[in-house]
Order: structure tokens, then sequence, then C-alpha cells
């Protein structure tokens, strides 16, 4: 089953907020995640971890280091959900 581009954003942000406590709302896809949404690198990790158990997908550490802003996680998902498919 394909997942739509706006499902996951709306599961990445939820992810997101829970783990930020930032409000969806003030999310951008350009958003950073550690100068804009305040993140610090245990939290990085946490919403990786979020991540990978939300849409059941293996995340590398060079993957998690590349994440600056939520278009680059919306990408890598969506990147990642394809070749699982």
């Amino acid at each position: 089953m394909e997942i739509s581009s706006s499902e996951i954003s709306e599961r990445v942000k939820k992810i997101l907020t829970k783990v930020l406590k930032v409000p969806a709302e003030e999310m951008t896809p350009d958003s950073l995640i550690m100068a804009d949404l305040g993140a610090d690198s245990v939290e990085i990790w946490d919403i990786a971890v979020g991540i990978e158990k939300e849409f059941k997908i293996k995340l590398q550490q060079n993957n998690i280091e590349n994440i600056k802003t939520i278009k680059n996680i919306l990408e890598l998902v969506d990147l990642l959900l394809s070749k699982k498919a």
C-alpha cells in the first residue's frame, strides 16, 4: 500500500510534535530541525527511532546525520518507502 506524501507529512509532523513539543502549525517543509525547532542531538535520534517505527523502515546513520529540514525527512521517508515497495 502506497502512502501519499500528505500522509507522510502528517505522520512525520506528529512524531516531531511528540518529540520536540512544537505545534505542527509552526512547522514548514523548510523548518530547520535544530535551529528552528530546537532539537538537540538526542532528540534527532528520538525522531529517527520514531520514523523507523512509524513507517517500518531502517535509517542509516548517514541518513540521520544529513537530516537538516522537515523536507529532508519527507524526501528520505518517501525514498525508503519506494525502495521497500
